[in-house]
């Protein structure tokens, strides 16, 4: 029987299967060290990234609280343009610093300038530069005096109205608006009161895009009285000068004209004047 063979053989696949384990074993356990140390290293490059890029950031906070001198308490940046304290107060980057810095300084210098405006003007108003104007005058009275003067920023006139007992004290009667304005923007006045009646108020109002005014008129009859000897003015104002006019002692306005001007963005006014009497 050849048996000595087949246990070579046998004796041989043993040596060999025990020579291979712990080579495979010892494989893998330089493999496993492959990826620990692939992982180390991936873990040490985010680690260093990380610090760099802290250090990036404290060096930018410290460039903007210089650029800024703000104070070493302040310790972020926040994306919703605030610079946080350690108080937690908050104070405005140059991003909101420089705009409200403007309007202040815009409000300040707009403040002084109608101030020194004003000091210029004569007298009480019956309205700002873009307000309506409404004069009413008192029963018994009125219309004699027309006062106002031009703003070119406002591209308007601001008014000074005054009413006077009417002459010989008539007893006032009934008095009436007119129903609509008399004129469109930029379109001419033409406005005359009804026989024997007299001018006693005026409603005007503004429009910023055409830069013109609308008007209503008041007229008052005063019974037994009646109005004589009517005359026209000629134009009290040139563009964008002062107008100034007052009615004789014994006269009344009756009428009122007036056309606009777009290059000036202004009006010239006439003013019709007559006698009151019984």
């Amino acid at each position: 029987m050849h048996k000595e063979p087949d246990a070579q053989i046998d004796k041989e696949k043993k040596t060999v299967e025990n020579y291979r384990k712990p080579t495979e074993k010892y494989m893998l356990n330089i493999k496993d060290i492959e990826e620990k140390k692939n992982r180390v290293s991936q873990m040490t490059k985010r680690s260093r990234n990380k610090k760099s890029n802290s250090q990036r950031d404290k060096h930018e906070d410290k460039d903007i609280r210089s650029t800024l001198s703000l104070p070493a308490a302040i310790q972020d940046v926040s994306h919703a343009g605030f610079l946080q304290l350690s108080p937690n107060e908050p104070i405005m980057t140059m991003k909101f610093l420089l705009p409200m810095a403007l309007l202040v300084l815009a409000v300040g210098l707009n403040t002084a300038w109608a101030q020194d405006w004003d000091q210029g003007l004569r007298g009480d108003y019956d309205h700002y530069y873009g307000d309506r104007l409404k004069k009413v005058c008192p029963q018994g009275e009125v219309l004699s005096d027309v006062y106002s003067v031009h703003n070119i920023l406002y591209q308007d006139r601001r008014s000074r109205l005054t009413c006077r007992p009417v002459p010989s004290g008539a007893a006032p009667g009934n008095c009436t608006w007119t129903r609509r304005y008399v004129n469109e923007w930029d379109g001419p006045v033409l406005f005359m009161c009804p026989a024997n009646k007299v001018l006693a108020g005026i409603d005007s109002k503004f429009d910023f895009g055409g830069s013109d005014r609308r008007f209503k008129f008041r007229c008052c009859e005063y019974p037994g009285y009646k109005t004589s000897e009517c005359k026209i003015t000629g134009y009290l104002n040139d563009w964008q000068d002062e107008m100034s006019y007052s009615a004789s002692n014994d006269a009344v306005l009756t009428g009122w004209f007036s056309y606009h001007d777009n290059g000036f963005e202004d009006r010239r006014h006439k003013l019709v004047e007559c006698l009151f009497s019984e």
